[in-house]
């Protein structure tokens, strides 16, 4: 532990919560109306800041479906410190049983203004008590492990349409497509050891709390409690959203009549909601995993931290044949941990299969995806689902307030976006040697 970056390795973390005070309304389901009628459990934002020499990284996450321009803005400009802005990651959780911040997404949810208000201000605390704190000296620890919970929810199905039978891609379960199990687990300890925030990743869509009335942080709520009640109700942790925008919970209908049974038996099996027994057990079979992984981690030998950060942008409207979308940049952003490990940011919900970009570019690193982060642009498909239609491939588009398809063009954008980014890194990196 004699090495210079280990002994300029530092952090400071915090928490704040954000669960709304006045019924208003949730954002991510179409069918929902009105505002919510009680809380299940408390949202927040939790943070964590790290130094490394000049390198100053903030990781914030907040159980939202989507990061917005405002809190961006809070999280980007309302600090002490006069660092250049390219060294935050936002991430929402993608709960869908939280208020809306996106005003630009009306179709999801109305953006109450009291509420966006309230956000901002716990924002800005919790940004000003990181600041203001002396920074902590820090070990990094990470492992993985393995989940089951998640399913591929695109599947080309026989339906009848407009009196016409015809195969087309539904989001029903799949189980040979793709998906990504791995769960990423960073601890953030202290000189004597003990756990001063815990970081965490997963792929998949906070989409089954049983009561869509309701607020809730989701499974990323449930793992947040379990860790605090094993490590200190106090602990900041910060989850971070993977690549999950062809991924969701596999839960499982129940066929209810011949008609379903039928199609079951043409299709496969489709997707149903669980009741409140089996959400819970579901979600605590996820915490059971990210909790035997952090253990692992703590147990393990800290890694030697390498902070460097570098940021891509590209033109959102490149990947749309249409009108111009509200949010006018795709933002990738590369921030490296060590020097075989890596937060591969997009600021959509990008595909489970978009990972193996990054992967190309930088074969030797170990890529831990971060999605639905900072300004969020909505869905970016493969060139292949953009072919292929469904709600990923294109009838998404209409609630992110854009009338047009996405172009097939897809991956060569992509692509090329991140090899951009690699050719900033090496520069940067260059410039730093």
């Amino acid at each position: 532990m004699s090495d210079d970056r280990q002994r300029s390795f530092s952090a400071t973390a915090g928490r704040r919560v954000i669960t709304p005070h006045n019924p208003v309304p949730l954002c991510g389901f179409l069918s929902r109306k009105g505002t919510f009628s009680s809380v299940n459990d408390p949202l927040e934002l939790n943070a964590v800041r790290l130094r490394q020499g000049k390198e100053d990284v903030w990781l914030v996450s907040a159980d939202l479906a989507y990061g917005s321009p405002s809190l961006m803005t809070v999280v980007r400009s309302h600090r002490l410190t006069t660092g250049p802005d390219r060294n935050v990651v936002l991430g929402a959780s993608h709960t869908h049983f939280a208020p809306s911040m996106v005003p630009h997404f009306p179709a999801l949810g109305i953006t109450d203004p009291r509420y966006e208000a309230f956000v901002l201000d716990q924002a800005r605390e919790l940004i000003d008590d990181i600041e203001k704190r002396p920074p902590m000296f820090a070990r990094l620890v990470h492992s993985k492990g393995e989940a089951k919970h998640s399913v591929n929810r695109r599947r080309r199905d026989i339906v009848a349409r407009a009196g016409r039978v015809q195969r087309k891609w539904v989001m029903a379960p799949n189980a040979d497509g793709a998906r990504d199990e791995t769960v990423h687990v960073l601890g953030i300890l202290d000189d004597e050891g003990k756990l001063a925030a815990v970081v965490w990743e997963y792929a998949c869509h906070p989409v089954s709390f049983p009561a869509q009335d309701r607020v809730s942080a989701d499974f990323p709520g449930v793992v947040r409690k379990e860790i605090r009640r094993l490590h200190g109700a106090d602990l900041p942790v910060i989850f971070l959203q993977g690549f999950s925008g062809n991924t969701r919970p596999r839960i499982l209908a129940k066929p209810a009549s011949i008609l379903d049974r039928i199609r079951d038996t043409l299709n496969g099996p489709q997707f149903g909601r669980h009741s409140m027994s089996e959400f819970e057990r579901w979600a605590d079979g996820i915490a059971d995993v990210v909790s035997t992984t952090l253990q692992r981690a703590i147990d393990s030998a800290p890694l030697t931290p390498m902070l460097s950060f570098d940021s891509q942008r590209v033109a959102h409207g490149d990947f749309i044949l249409g009108t111009a979308p509200p949010i006018k940049d795709l933002e990738l952003l590369r921030a490296d941990l060590t020097a075989d490990l890596s937060l591969a940011v997009v600021s959509a919900e990008a595909m489970v299969e978009h990972l193996a970009a990054f992967q190309l570019q930088s074969p030797q690193m170990t890529f831990i995806p971060v999605g639905c982060a900072n300004t969020s642009v909505g869905y970016i498909p493969t060139s292949r689902i953009a072919s292929e239609g469904g709600y990923e491939g294109g009838e998404c588009l209409a609630y992110f307030d854009v009338r047009g398809r996405f172009s097939e063009r897809a991956d060569q954008i992509f692509y090329g976006a991140v090899l951009g980014l690699e050719n900033v890194r090496r520069r940067s990196v260059a410039t730093t040697n």
